[in-house]
């Protein structure tokens, strides 16, 4: 059900917002499924944004499609509620938001790294167990010839 619907709400970069809530209201006016798409976020915020969605919007989770499209359901004799719950004042500043999808692409960003010098580290201990850079103690001999001594 709803995978061949055409009205759509996409969440950005910020997540979720009160014009998310507003816009899917308006859309809940004249269809009772509503597709909302979210391309920025992993699968595992995927499924923490549909439950906030359900949360703050009333509406029912119907769906996770392809990890990226959640559909949702108005519910049986919908009627619209007042501005104040449609705009639900309980979500993030735009600035808050922004701030907040900022500090979460650093967050990945450096957990990628961080994966990439693990990985880097447990190949150069590999090498480092195969071929000994160092010679051994019997190798190493004292010179030839006694240092002259300064008076």
């Amino acid at each position: 059900m709803g995978e061949k619907c055409k009205n759509y709400v996409p969440v950005g970069r910020r997540g979720v917002s009160k014009g998310v809530i507003l816009n899917m209201h308006l859309h809940w006016k004249k269809h009772e499924t509503l597709k909302v798409i979210v391309k920025t976020f992993w699968a595992e915020e995927v499924r923490e944004i549909a439950v906030e969605l359900a949360r703050l919007s009333g509406g029912i989770v119907l769906d996770i499609q392809e990890e990226d499209t959640i559909i949702m359901y108005r519910g049986k004799n919908y009627c619209q509620p007042p501005t104040e719950i449609m705009s639900p004042r309980i979500t993030l500043s735009r600035k808050k938001a922004l701030d907040k999808s900022k500090y979460r692409d650093a967050l990945r960003a450096v957990t990628r790294y961080i994966q990439k010098l693990e990985q880097e580290l447990e190949l150069l201990k590999a090498q480092a167990e195969t071929e000994p850079t160092f010679p051994s103690n019997e190798e190493v001999q004292p010179p030839a010839e006694p240092l002259p001594s300064q008076q």
